[in-house]
């Protein structure tokens, strides 16, 4: 799935929210609640605003979310890191990611260990098959003789 933001650039293809805050989003939009709203879920707001595009009110959402989560509570830190981790993903900060998605994946977060295998795959580099064609303005050109006429 491609998002964008509100300011138009395209961010890299971002993961969906956890199946347990896919299903509570579900919920409150059943029952007409807003998880943004004072007093909601901030874990859950993130999420929307995420995969609503809205990249600069979700970071700012989770980091919250990430800070006043229950140092019990795994699932809701664990969702807020991997939200997080999903933005610096669209933005291109794969290191970052890469950190906050494994620190979701040790609170037994699936969708960030998932999603942390796709970021340490090594790019595949490809090679012309063998035989294969050069491209006419890299092969070398037969020179031609120009003879100039005498006087």
């Amino acid at each position: 799935m491609r998002k964008r933001s509100r300011g138009g650039r395209s961010s890299a293809a971002l993961a969906g929210p956890p199946k347990d805050l896919g299903e509570r989003s579900a919920a409150a939009d059943s029952a007409g609640q807003d998880p943004c709203a004072s007093g909601g879920d901030a874990t859950l707001c993130g999420w929307k605003q995420l995969s609503n595009g809205e990249l600069a009110s979700a970071e700012t959402t989770l980091t919250q979310a990430v800070k006043d989560a229950p140092a019990a509570d795994h699932g809701a830190k664990s969702a807020a890191l991997s939200g997080l981790g999903e933005i610096y993903v669209g933005q291109g900060r794969i290191d970052e990611a890469k950190v906050l998605l494994r620190k979701a994946a040790d609170l037994g977060n699936e969708g960030a260990k998932k999603r942390l295998q796709t970021l340490v795959l090594p790019v595949r580099e490809t090679a012309p098959a063998p035989g294969a064609a050069l491209r006419p303005e890299l092969r070398e050109r037969p020179q031609r003789e120009v003879r100039l006429p005498q006087r």
